[in-house]
């Protein structure tokens, strides 16, 4: 308490002074102020004499270390000129490091980043050193000169634009992409390279730690932190498949289909094989592509070959069944597939040569073995010959016909037309001339004559039981033909077709010699035929016709057809089946009297009328 009080009193012995202390006060502030003044003067005193000796820059002044003390004002000029050039020549260094090591590494000169010295305001900076109004300031400066010298620091700047445009180039430098795991193959070698992560930096860092950097004056390294950017491929699986690449190019390798082979070569593998990924899984594949091209087509030819139907054939009496063949196609879908797992397989291991049947698109007949089997042709269900002179045109025809339809397989229910069979009938189809029908008269035509191997044809069907969808007898009767059971052709409209309305299959086979044709049916036994022909009726004496022609004498006269009654006829069936019913099928025809022809001389006959065709003969 009386410390405390003896301060009040002393507090308030200054809050009202005496008379006497206030002069007191007045007089001692008056001299330090005469004190300070002297001082001052004698500050200046000593500048004056220090600048009149050394005029320049003050004595050991350095700019960022480098000495330019006692410098004239045009010498500091060039000086420091030649200072912001080496300035902005440096060298600024940085790199990226992340949480488990140092990454990448640039370089950039000062000037790049838009960085230069202030050239003429380091000037003035130096200069003004020693010379400051405040004589104190100026007066500590020389005593540093002349004791350990006056650092100065030069005054920079940054252009920004320059400056932003440097931070994103630099940030995309220092990013770098993950590297992916890869497996080279080159013919015979196989190297694995590993992943390597990637860096990503953020630029407004970049951007912040160079500045940071540049202003602190002591260092040109910047250390920038950076994100990893691991790589998004498994290298621990592609690394996996080190080994069966290695096992793939170790030898080469042989692909055979019967006599077919090709070979390729280890070195061939390899630079066919490339690393593809499977719902993100890396494998090894062959390219398909890549395959067919270094196959060749010649090659490729080689394993092809097209399906064989089965054959149903008459040898020895019998019937044989020649075997159905299946096909093939090179696919380079297959193939490459194949080649890459045998190539590959742990199996392959080794340098001798890998061999494999190879797999494609397996081509089936269209008529195989099992199906013509199933037909059950085994026995000859019916026949019927008809005879001919030799020699005539007109068998050339028929021999023809029976050549192209020789062989036909009906399965059960198919229909057989001859003319959709067969086709026109021209000299290029292997046809000659012969006997046709036109407008009642006996001519000559390419394709002549058929009409015998359709009665032939006709009756064969006839007589095995099969349905007859279509004929028509001559329209005239030709005796060498049963009667009302014949048939005539001519192509397009003129047609004779049958089905096959059995349970089993139909072979029709045929035969011709010197003076017959005769065509078979072969199947199984199904139904017993029996055949009936009626009388004559309504028969009809042949009309006579006289013709003149300039090519007799007048009065003479030649016979050029001697005619034939017409007459109709009624013929048929009887279909009796194994299970104890039957059915009667009948037809009529009426033929039309043949007219008799007679030509006689004249000096002046009529012009012949047009002829049309009316049926082959």
């Amino acid at each position: 308490m009386l410390v405390g009080l003896a301060l009040g009193d002393m507090r308030l012995a200054r809050s009202f002074p005496t008379a006497a202390s206030n002069d007191l006060h007045i007089w001692r502030w008056g001299r330090l102020a005469l004190i300070a003044v002297a001082l001052t003067l004698t500050a200046w005193t000593a500048i004056v004499g220090l600048r009149l000796v050394h005029p320049g820059v003050l004595p050991g002044t350095t700019l960022d270390g480098r000495p330019i003390g006692d410098l004239d004002r045009r010498a500091l000029t060039q000086a420091v000129a030649f200072y912001a050039q080496e300035r902005a020549s440096e060298t600024l260094r940085i790199k990226t490091v992340t949480s488990r090591s140092t990454g990448k590494q640039v370089e950039y000169s000062l000037a790049r980043l838009g960085f230069r010295v202030s050239e003429k305001e380091t000037s003035e900076l130096i200069w003004s050193r020693g010379r400051q109004l405040n004589p104190v300031l100026a007066l500590v400066d020389h005593l540093r000169a002349f004791t350990g010298g006056v650092e100065v620091r030069p005054l920079t700047e940054v252009d920004d634009d320059r400056y932003q445009v440097w931070v994103a180039s630099a940030a995309d430098e220092l990013t770098a992409d993950p590297v992916e795991a890869e497996l080279d193959i080159t013919g015979t070698s196989v190297t694995f390279v590993d992943a390597q992560p990637g860096l990503r930096v953020d630029p407004d860092v970049v951007a912040a730690r160079v500045l940071d950097t540049l202003s602190a004056g002591d260092s040109l390294e910047v250390e920038i932190p950076a994100t990893e950017r691991l790589p998004e491929q498994d290298a621990d699986k592609l690394k996996s498949l080190v080994d069966q690449a290695e096992r793939a190019v170790s030898g080469p390798l042989r692909l055979t289909r019967g006599e077919a082979t090709i070979e390729l070569a280890a070195a061939e593998i390899g630079d066919l094989l490339s690393v593809v990924k499977d719902d993100g899984e890396p494998r090894l594949a062959i390219a398909a592509v890549a395959l067919d091209a270094a196959i060749g087509d010649q090659a490729r030819v080689a394993f092809e070959h097209d399906p064989v139907d089965a054959g149903i054939r008459l040898s020895g009496g019998g019937v044989v069944i020649d075997a159905s063949q299946r096909g093939f196609r090179f696919d380079p879908n297959i193939a490459a597939d194949q080649i890459t797992a045998v190539a590959t397989s742990e199996a392959s291991e080794g340098h001798g040569a890998r061999e494999a049947e190879i797999d494609g698109v397996i081509l089936e007949p269209g008529f195989t073995t099992a199906e013509a089997e199933a037909l059950r042709i085994t026995e000859r269900v019916s026949s019927f010959t008809t005879k001919y002179p030799a020699g005539q045109s007109r068998v050339q025809n028929i021999h023809r016909m029976a050549d192209l339809v020789d062989g036909v397989v009906l399965q059960p229910g198919e229909r057989f037309s001859i003319n959709e069979h067969v086709g026109p009938r021209t000299r290029e189809g292997g046809f000659t001339d012969g006997g046709v029908i036109i407008d009642g008269e006996f001519e000559t035509e390419v394709g002549g004559g058929v009409s015998q191997f359709a009665t032939t044809f006709f009756n064969a069907a006839f007589f095995g039981g099969y349905e007859i969808v279509r004929h028509q007898p001559h329209s005239y009767y030709i005796s060498r033909y049963p009667e009302g059971r014949e048939a005539t052709l001519n192509y397009p409209d003129v047609d004779v077709v049958i089905r096959n309305n059995s349970p089993y299959g139909l072979l029709i086979a045929t035969s011709y010699t010197a003076t017959s044709v005769t065509v078979e049916m072969w199947g199984t036994a199904w139904v017993d035929v029996e055949a009936w022909t009626s009388e004559r009726r309504n028969v009809k004496e042949p009309e006579l016709i006289t013709r003149e022609s300039r090519k007799l004498a007048p009065g003479d006269e030649r016979s050029i057809q001697s005619g034939r009654q017409g007459f109709t006829v009624s013929y048929g069936r009887v279909l009796r089946y194994s299970d104890g019913h039957q059915d009667e099928q009948s037809w009529t025809h009426t033929y039309l009297p043949e007219p008799r022809i007679i030509e006689r001389g004249s000096q002046n006959p009529p012009e012949p009328e047009a002829l049309s065709a009316d049926v082959a003969g």
